[in-house]
């Protein structure tokens, strides 16, 4: 299948009434994977073609699916069985004869199962993938990512809670009565824009790296479905490496999240704008906290599945010593800490913007040091002698 970027994709089947035969949905199901499926055929939502899982169709430039599935036909030679097969079925017809499906799908399921097809068409649709269908660095930004309908329960709000070290006795974190959501979670629910900017295919996202974090709160967080609109606002080149700035707007929040792209530069992009350093933090609060060896295996069940966070494999081959904690879970443990230091309620926090400059390694002390204000502080979280984050968190 060839689809644009910017196609929308339904399956309005509950709406109308139609409910799939099982074999249908089973071949959905293996092909889009059940996340995709249960977006499109239980939360009825639409899909743009970005947003298609890889392998499940080549996604192509708005413009260009025509000029592309043309490229693949003329690539392609009948294939005799499939041919005869079809021959036979249209003649049966012509005849009138009575069709059965039943015969006439064993020998469908066998020519689509063929593995000489199988390799055909994967070998296509690679060649057309690493042709101009894929976008460039220097198109993504303004990047339009599309809206996606996010939705959570009390259960994933406790569970993320749970995850950044929030205690039972916090009980309006963890208890679905009177259920208060941490702000930062929304940090989490908007990654679905970070992972559809990487699907693009101008670089490998299992290869990038979250560095920076930016959140502005609206109004609190309620477990109901919401709309989420995403766009990358800026890529930056720094020679040896590259800046993507992706955004998520909400009624609710509004996040940045800052991805770096390593040994990925010198593409003739803009560079950064310059930034100031800030004076030395001078703490009058400092504090511990214990990273758990299981805590990024934990984290990874609020969303964010890339595989540097479980994967020693994957971990080694970006150079790393191990699995590392996520940064969006560094940032929401310092964030219920700093709360703690100025007399606040971790879900009061009304905006934050930190920069991740060292991994955090799962079963490491996290050493905090706060320097609070009213009702603002500066922050930087450390493991033995190296900064892992600093930033600022405001609270209403």
């Amino acid at each position: 299948m060839v689809v644009s970027d910017e196609a929308r994709l339904a399956l309005p089947s509950t709406r109308l009434g139609i409910l799939y035969n099982p074999s249908s949905t089973a071949r959905l199901h293996a092909r889009l994977g059940s996340p995709t499926v249960r977006r499109l055929m239980v939360l009825q939502q639409e899909l743009p073609g970005r947003e298609l899982p890889p392998g499940a169709a080549v996604v192509v430039r708005a413009g260009t699916t025509v000029e592309t599935a043309r490229r693949m036909l003329e690539a392609q030679s009948a294939d005799p069985e499939a041919t005869a097969a079809t021959k036979s079925l249209l003649a049966s017809l012509d005849r009138g004869e009575g069709f059965d499906p039943a015969e006439w799908q064993p020998q469908r399921n066998a020519l689509l199962a063929s593995p000489a097809r199988r390799g055909a068409l994967e070998a296509r649709r690679a060649a057309i993938q690493q042709g101009s269908g894929r976008m460039q660095l220097k198109d993504l930004a303004g990047c339009d990512l599309g809206e996606r309908l996010v939705d959570f329960s009390p259960d994933d709000a406790i569970l993320y809670a749970l995850a950044v070290g929030t205690s039972a006795a916090q009980l309006d974190l963890v208890y679905e009565q009177d259920l208060r959501v941490l702000p930062v979670y929304g940090c989490a629910l908007g990654l679905w824009a970070v992972e559809a900017a990487g699907e693009l295919g101008a670089y490998d996202r299992t290869r990038s790296l979250h560095v920076g974090q930016s959140l502005t709160v609206h109004e609190p967080l309620r477990p109901e479905p919401f709309e989420t609109h995403g766009s990358i606002r800026s890529v930056f080149d720094k020679g040896r490496l590259t800046i993507v700035e992706i955004g998520v707007a909400a009624t609710s929040f509004e996040a940045t999240y800052t991805v770096l792209l390593p040994g990925i530069g010198g593409w003739g992009g803009e560079p950064p704008p310059p930034s100031e350093q800030p004076a030395p933090l001078v703490p009058s609060w400092t504090g511990t906290v214990n990273i758990g060896p299981d805590a990024a295996a934990l984290y990874r069940l609020t969303g964010d599945k890339h595989p540097v966070h479980i994967d020693p494999a994957v971990a080694a081959a970006m150079g790393l010593d191990g699995p590392i904690l996520h940064g969006l879970a560094t940032m929401g443990i310092v964030a219920r800490v700093v709360a703690a230091a100025v007399g606040a309620h971790p879900a009061d926090l009304s905006a934050s913007r930190v920069r991740f400059s060292n991994p955090v390694y799962p079963g490491c002390e996290l050493r905090i040091a706060v320097d609070a204000g009213t009702d603002a502080a500066r922050a930087q979280a450390s493991v033995e002698d190296a900064t892992v984050m600093s930033g600022e968190f405001t609270f209403r």
